[in-house]
C-alpha cells in the first residue's frame, strides 16, 4: 500500500494508528521503530480486506 493510493482520511488513520502502535509497543520493545508500526498497520488493513472478500 502506497501513500499516494490512500484518501486523506486513510492517511490520517494510518498516521494515528502507527503512532499509537509505536507509543504502546516501544514501552516493552525499545527496538520497535515507527516504520515497523506503519508496516504492522498496513498488514492489518490488508488482512481485513482479504477477509471481506
Amino acid at each position: 500500500m502506497t501513500k499516494s493510493e490512500l484518501t486523506e482520511v486513510e492517511k490520517k488513520n494510518r498516521e494515528e494508528a502507527a503512532q499509537l502502535f509505536y507509543r504502546t509497543l516501544s514501552i516493552n520493545h525499545p527496538h520497535v521503530t515507527l516504520d515497523m508500526c506503519y508496516e504492522i498497520y498496513d498488514k492489518i488493513i490488508e488482512e481485513n480486506k482479504k477477509e471481506k472478500k
